[in-house]
C-alpha cells in the first residue's frame, strides 16, 4: 500500500503499460517536429543548475529525491516516485521543477531547443468527489525562460479530471510531450537566462501520483546538453511560437502572455507577434 491506500499490484500494471508505451516512443524518437542536427551542434548550451521540490512526497513522506543527474524523477519499483494527495499534504499547488541557469551569448532573437531529448511524463491523477462540493485534480508541464529584456511562459495541460458527487474518477497518462520550438526576442548580450522546465499539480481533493517526470540523462554532463539555444535573424524560422508582452516597465518587458497548450496538442491565444510587440521603443 501506498500513502494513498493504493495496493502496490496496481502500479504493476501501470508499470508494464509504461514499459510497453516507452519502447514504441523511443523507436519513434519522442520527437514532434524536426530540427536541425547542425544547430544541435552549435547551440549554446545552459548549464544544468538544480532541481527543487514543493509539495510532492515518497514513500517515506520524505519530498521526494530526483536522480542522480537531477534531470529526472522515476519510480525504481512499483509504487510512484512521487505522490501530492490533498488528504495527507493539504490543498495548494505541488511543483517539480528543473531550471537552467547561464547568460545570453549575444544580442538577438533566440529559440529554446530541446533537440532530441524527451520530456518524460507518466501521471496517475484521481479526484475524490463529495457531497456537497465538485472536486478536480489536473497536471500541467510548463517552461518558463526569464531575463531582463526577453521572457516567455509556455503551459501543456496534461490530464484533467472532475468529480460531481461521492465518487473517484481517476485518469492515466504516459508518454513523451513535445517541448515545441519556443521563440525569445530583442535578447541583450550578458543578461542572466533561467529556463525552468517543471511539472504543476493541482487538485482541491484528489491525489497527483508521478511515476516519471523529465529528461533522460546519464551524468551532469549530459543533464547541461538538454536545453540549447539557436540564434535566429527578425523573421527567420516564423513557425516558432512567440509572446506578446502585456507590460513595460523602464524599457524593459517585464510581463508576457502564456503560450498554453490544449490537451489535444493544439495551441492557442494570440498569434506570433513582431519584435516591436516584445519590446517596444
Amino acid at each position: 500500500m501506498n500513502r494513498a491506500g493504493v495496493p502496490a499490484s496496481r502500479w504493476l500494471y501501470a508499470a508494464l503499460a509504461t514499459a510497453v508505451l516507452a519502447t514504441a516512443c523511443a523507436s519513434s524518437g519522442a520527437r514532434g517536429h524536426p530540427f536541425n542536427v547542425h544547430e544541435q551542434q552549435e547551440a549554446f548550451y545552459l548549464p544544468f543548475d538544480r532541481p527543487s521540490v514543493t509539495g510532492f512526497y515518497g514513500m517515506d513522506g520524505k519530498p521526494c529525491v530526483a536522480a542522480k543527474s537531477g534531470v529526472l524523477w522515476e519510480a525504481e519499483q512499483t509504487d510512484a516516485t512521487c505522490s501530492h494527495d490533498t488528504l495527507y499534504d493539504g490543498i495548494h499547488d505541488a511543483e517539480l521543477m528543473l531550471r537552467w541557469k547561464g547568460v545570453i551569448p549575444k544580442d538577438g532573437d533566440f529559440e529554446i531547443e530541446t533537440f532530441d531529448n524527451g520530456l518524460r511524463v507518466w501521471v496517475d491523477v484521481a479526484s475524490r468527489g463529495g457531497w456537497n462540493s465538485d472536486s478536480s485534480a489536473d497536471v500541467t508541464v510548463v517552461l518558463e525562460a526569464r531575463s531582463e529584456h526577453c521572457s516567455l511562459t509556455w503551459m501543456d495541460s496534461v490530464a484533467h479530471v472532475a468529480s460531481f458527487g461521492p465518487e473517484v474518477r481517476d485518469r492515466h497518462y504516459g508518454g513523451f510531450r513535445e517541448v515545441p520550438t519556443l521563440r525569445l526576442v530583442s535578447c541583450k548580450a550578458g543578461d542572466p537566462l533561467e529556463v525552468r522546465v517543471g511539472l504543476v499539480a493541482k487538485a482541491n481533493r484528489g491525489r497527483i501520483e508521478v511515476d516519471s517526470f523529465g529528461f533522460r540523462a546519464g551524468n551532469a554532463y549530459d543533464a547541461s546538453r538538454v536545453v540549447g539555444l539557436v540564434a535566429r535573424k527578425p523573421g527567420e524560422g516564423v513557425s516558432a511560437m512567440q509572446t506578446t508582452c502585456s507590460r513595460v516597465e523602464g524599457g524593459i518587458c517585464t510581463h508576457t502572455e502564456i503560450i498554453q497548450t490544449d490537451l489535444h496538442g493544439g495551441a492557442r491565444g494570440h498569434p506570433p507577434p513582431t519584435p516591436a510587440n516584445i519590446h517596444p521603443h
